[in-house]
């Protein structure tokens, strides 16, 4: 039938997307739907298992995009004999200097940086404040910040929880609040290969 012909090609095409990066940002965002649904019910545990798969999602989708990412040099040659970092390769995607930057692109931006404040706000839940709470909140408070246009509604909900955690806990804010992209899109995603 023709339900059968759809559900075995909508298998097929997930079978052959499975290692996709958008597949990794998809997943993400169903992890932090979950999250949250736990986190109303007060769930806080297993709201925190989502929002750490949310980060693990979303970590894999970045490896995966930028180890695709060729930089060319200024003469346009392409580098086969130095290592280029992924943070090399995350700046010329964000520049607009790679030839097709994914459609996705905002998303998984937004998923990380929701990723982040999940397990912060979970993990504060569960330990009370503590300097792995203030990582997570910085850090997605500089993504959102470095990443995303002023006014985007995921900027602004970073910069309003870091700011109403930091009135729940009066010590924090300890930790140096640069303009570099701070720990990166998820831990050790920006450092050499």
């Amino acid at each position: 039938s023709a339900i059968d012909l759809a559900a075995a090609a909508a298998a097929e095409a997930a079978a052959k997307a499975q290692g996709a990066p958008a597949v990794h940002v998809a997943r993400s965002s169903v992890c932090l739907l979950l999250c949250a649904a736990l986190a109303g019910g007060g769930l806080h545990e297993e709201a925190l298992d989502a929002a750490w798969g949310a980060a693990a999602e979303v970590q894999v989708a970045w490896r995966q995009l930028l180890s695709s990412i060729v930089v060319e040099n200024v003469d346009g040659a392409v580098p086969n004999a130095l290592p280029v970092s992924a943070a090399t390769r995350l700046e010329a995607l964000l520049q607009g200097n790679v030839a097709a930057a994914p459609s996705w692109l905002s998303q998984a931006v937004e998923a990380s940086v929701q990723a982040k404040h999940s397990v912060a706000l979970q993990l504060e839940f569960a330990v009370g404040p503590s300097a792995e709470v203030e990582r997570f909140m910085l850090e997605g408070a500089l993504l959102a910040q470095h990443l995303l246009v002023a006014g985007h509604p995921v900027r602004d909900r970073a910069e309003a929880a870091l700011e109403e955690w930091q009135h729940r806990c009066p010590n924090a804010g300890s930790a140096p609040q640069d303009s570099t992209l701070g720990g990166g899109i998820v831990d050790g995603d920006l450092a050499a290969e």
